[in-house]
């Protein structure tokens, strides 16, 4: 039984008790925990990650067996859409690479001297396979490329090629991709017809030759002979090539083309010798192919092919004769009929017989589209302003010599100045905006704002010609920056003999961000 007793503390107690205690420092914080004896002496990690065991992943072993997958999913809430997955861990390997992904975004936060090239790949790999980020696809292959580059400069190269091919690499792609899908498709189609049961064997390996067609397939064309052979041996195929024959125009499917094709080729090997690709040999397979698509009765296919065997030019003068008209802006033709319609439109003339004469003797001169060319040659150079030649240094005052850097100097001392320039900057959005390219078109527009020469002129349109395949530019140049690239490109100087193909681009690339011209229009422009 507990005792009743009151307990009374001892004096030793109640003298420590009364001693007066230090004042507390009211910016000191008191201490949640309690110390723990020996904490001192414990060893602590030198880096944060060496708390987390090494090769143990709690989610690793549990995939699999308690865990189907670890999914991560995006919802915009404002827009309120619906959950889109992201991103899929189904197996023990992603489950390890995503820790080591975490261990070296840990490193590269803790360590100033890591080199974080792996993890930005890996980043940009996350990035390549999520759609969200479709839109700059392009760029981040680029990029991607670039961070291989620096362990392999080939690569780099390689991917850099991939995205900066030109208008006609990428049409020339896209047909070979359409010839190679349509001719999958029809070889399908005969492989399930039972009357081609014999050519089965040719036609898959047809099929399996089908890869890569555009870089070229070691044993296609062997393939393709072998198929020939035998469809010629089927009468079905045979059929089918006849009724085709009747609805396509006969030279398609003659031997002529083989005499132009062999012409062109030997009329240009002293032209193009480097030229490592054999046009010959790809005309012929062309034809190989148009062939093929004959037999399986896929017109569409066939004129297809001959469109692109037409495309190249050929080499008799009476073939270009059209083409050297449309150059030279004149037609006899249309001349003989413009001198009818004037005989016509004018009744109450008098015919002179030697005025007609005239007439008729000129259009009969064999050189008159020559002449007529000269005449227009010489007329074009006589209206085309020439610009002043610059004076001789050595004879000018030395107030009057004026360099560029001097007078960015003293246009960045001027804020009126300055103002000018911020309008003419195009911004872009993160990443574009550290494109070396957009640098380049920055400092052409400062230049052009400095002074207007022809060589400011040409490097100006250099740098556009650069930056324009940049995502998201043509939306992003302002006003005034579009001005000044029209206007340096409109001048009337002999030098410019491009003037009217760059004003095109220009204004098709001002009606894809729905401008009809120039934003301050000509009439508007000070006298």
């Amino acid at each position: 039984m507990a005792s009743s007793r009151a307990y009374i503390p001892s004096a030793s107690i109640l003298r420590a008790l009364s001693r007066p205690r230090p004042i507390p420092c009211p910016f000191s914080q008191r201490l949640s925990l309690q110390t723990v004896r020996g904490a001192a002496r414990r060893k602590k990690p030198k880096k944060p990650q060496d708390i987390i065991p090494k090769d143990e992943n709690i989610y690793a072993d549990q995939l699999g067996k308690t865990i189907s997958a670890i999914e991560f999913y995006e919802q915009d809430l404002d827009e309120g859409t619906a959950p889109k997955l992201v991103k899929r861990i189904s197996t023990r390997e992603q489950a390890m690479d995503e820790e080591k992904k975490w261990r070296m975004a840990l490193e590269d936060a803790t360590n100033p001297d890591y080199d974080d090239t792996e993890l930005r790949k890996q980043i940009l790999d996350d990035m390549l396979a999520d759609p969200t980020y479709d839109e700059i696809k392009d760029y981040m292959i680029y990029l991607r490329a670039k961070l291989e580059g620096r362990e392999n400069e080939t690569a780099y190269g390689q991917e850099l090629q991939k995205i900066t091919k030109t208008e006609d690499e990428i049409e020339a792609e896209q047909m070979w991709s359409r010839v190679a899908v349509a001719l999958h498709e029809s070889a399908q189609k005969y492989i399930d017809n039972p009357e081609y049961a014999s050519a089965r064997k040719e036609l898959e390996d047809f099929q399996a030759k089908l890869v890569n067609l555009e870089k070229g397939n070691v044993g296609f064309e062997e393939s393709i002979e072998r198929l020939n052979a035998k469809l010629q041996q089927i009468p079905a195929a045979q059929k089918q090539l006849e009724e085709v024959k009747k609805e396509l125009p006969p030279e398609w499917l003659s031997d002529e083309w083989l005499d132009k094709l062999s012409e062109s080729e030997e009329a240009e090997e002293d032209l193009d010798e480097a030229d490592p690709i054999d046009q010959f040999k790809i005309d012929m397979l062309l034809m190989q192919m148009q062939e093929i698509m004959a037999a399986m009765g896929n017109k569409e296919m066939v004129k297809e092919i001959q469109t692109v065997l037409d495309d190249k030019p050929s080499l008799d003068p009476e073939d270009n004769a059209d083409e050297f008209e449309e150059k030279q802006g004149f037609d006899v033709n249309e001349l003989k009929a413009r001198v009818a319609s004037l005989k016509q439109s004018t009744p109450d003339m008098k015919p002179d017989p030697k005025a007609d004469a005239v007439v008729e003797s000129m259009l009969a001169d064999p050189y008159i589209l020559d002449k007529l060319a000269a005449i227009k040659h010489h007329i074009v150079k006589q209206k085309a302003y020439e610009p002043p030649s610059a004076p001789d240094p050595e004879t000018l005052d030395k107030s009057r010599l004026t360099t560029y850097k001097q007078r960015l100097r003293m246009v960045e001392n001027d804020p009126e100045h300055l103002e000018a320039l911020e309008q003419l900057r195009v911004d872009l959005p993160p990443p574009f905006n550290a494109h070396p390219a957009l640098k380049s078109l920055n400092q052409a527009l400062k230049l052009a704002y400095l002074g207007a020469s022809d060589d400011v002129r040409r490097i100006l349109w250099r740098s556009y010609m650069r930056a324009r395949e940049v995502p998201t530019l043509l939306q992003n140049i302002p006003d005034d920056a579009w001005d000044i690239l029209w206007y340096s490109q409109a001048v009337n100087w002999a030098s410019n003999q491009n003037r009217d193909a760059h004003l095109k681009l220009l204004m098709a690339d001002l009606r894809t961000v729905d401008k009809e011209g120039p934003p301050t229009p000509p009439d508007a422009l000070p006298v």
